[in-house]
């Protein structure tokens, strides 16, 4: 499973995502060049070495998906609100404060948290054993 795929069920048309969501992504390790020219490793570097995130668009993440061999850790948050979307302190803050929390660790386990009945069934509908569980904030 792709980062594209995670995207790609988003409940949205493609001009929505790209222009009514706010994206950061706050950590990413990756295999590959983007476009086939730039490595991925400067770009890491700049995004987990980031303050407050890395802006972003949905467009550079389906690109980004494409491009890359392998993206073996990825922390990306969405939101649709008029607040910007900053560092917290927990995941759990990210979860209760914005739309869209995706995680990926070690190239297998995924960690979506979302409010979006519709993006959860999507997902379970196009991936096996997809394992739903309500967040309960602290």
């Amino acid at each position: 499973m792709e980062l594209s795929d995670v995207l790609s069920c988003l409940p949205f048309s493609e001009q929505l995502l790209e222009n009514s969501f706010k994206w950061k992504v706050f950590f990413l390790e990756g295999v590959g060049r983007l476009r086939g020219k730039q490595a991925i490793a400067p770009l890491s570097e700049e995004i987990n070495n980031s303050i407050d995130g890395f802006k972003t668009t949905y467009k550079f993440l389906m690109e980004m998906s494409e491009d890359l061999d392998q993206i073996i850790e990825v922390f990306l948050v969405a939101h649709s609100g008029e607040k910007e979307i900053n560092k917290q302190k927990t995941d759990g803050e990210f979860y209760e404060l914005y739309d869209y929390t995706i995680e990926l660790f070690d190239s297998s386990y995924w960690i979506v948290c979302c409010k979006d009945k519709k993006y959860v069934k999507a997902l379970e509908k196009r991936f096996n054993d997809v394992s739903v569980s309500e967040f309960i904030p602290s």
